[in-house]
């Protein structure tokens, strides 16, 4: 035991150190993760709002392609047909 003690005694600075930079470099791994997860986590939220405003803007487009044609249909139709 007292050859352990003599060990950390005679390298305290370099085991100080080294603890320092280990735990410094966790940390720092441990930050940039929560950082890049909650970016992806964004941009999945992102990509959600998009495929959703995607999928409104086509069923938008196809109702009035449809009401147009029908329109036009009904005019065809009063115009040529009736009488």
């Amino acid at each position: 035991m007292s050859m352990l003690w003599q060990f950390v005694k005679r390298h305290r600075r370099k085991i100080l150190v080294v603890s320092l930079l280990t735990g410094g470099g966790y940390a720092a791994v441990k930050y940039i993760n929560s950082k890049l997860s909650s970016m992806l986590n964004e941009q999945d939220q992102m990509l959600v709002e998009w495929k959703k405003q995607l999928y409104y803007e086509h069923n938008r487009d196809t109702s009035l392609r449809t009401s147009r044609l029908t329109r036009m249909t009904w005019l065809f139709d009063f115009f040529f047909e009736g009488n």
